[in-house]
């Protein structure tokens, strides 16, 4: 199952997954992705999705992952990240 971007191949969903992670997204910028399904019986395209990054005054749905760092920071850090609508989480 390989994931396309704006019609280049972005990548591969691992046929263990129900998701994949994409990287390299601008801000404030709109795509269009569709996924394409090959087997042996053939290839099945999906539909296309256009989607649009988020703002950077909006960032509801977004999940930040710090890693290790002193408490205090942290503590200031999942403050400030509540303020701006997303989420923290350490794993």
């Amino acid at each position: 199952l390989s994931l396309y971007r704006n019609g280049q191949k972005a990548g591969n969903v691992p046929r263990d997954k129900l998701s994949t992670k994409i990287s390299g997204l601008a801000v404030d910028t709109e795509y269009t992705f569709h996924l394409v399904l090959r087997t042996s019986a053939g290839t099945y395209p999906s539909e296309k999705l256009t989607v649009r990054t988020h703002k950077m005054t909006d960032l509801s749905g977004i999940t930040i992952t710090p890693g290790p760092m002193p408490a205090q920071l942290r503590d200031s850090l999942a403050e400030t990240v509540h303020r701006i609508g997303a989420k923290l989480i350490d794993q």
